[in-house]
């Protein structure tokens, strides 16, 4: 079984999803606008722990 995690090269990644998260530490530090000019809080970071890799600075979004 071959197991891979594509990486997109945006700038944050981002999550709603806490459960998802280590080392997650909520503090607010602004917002994020979408392309459809929708804007949500951001609500802390961690680092998402798939197997091996550790994608660290993850983005908390509240939704």
């Amino acid at each position: 079984i071959i197991l891979f995690i594509v990486d997109s090269g945006c700038s944050k990644h981002m999550t709603g999803n806490l459960k998802l998260l280590t080392n997650f530490m909520e503090k607010f530090l602004g917002m994020v606008k979408f392309g459809n000019d929708q804007t949500a809080p951001i609500l802390g970071y961690g680092d998402m722990v798939q197997g091996a890799v550790t994608i660290k600075g993850f983005i908390t979004l509240k939704g």
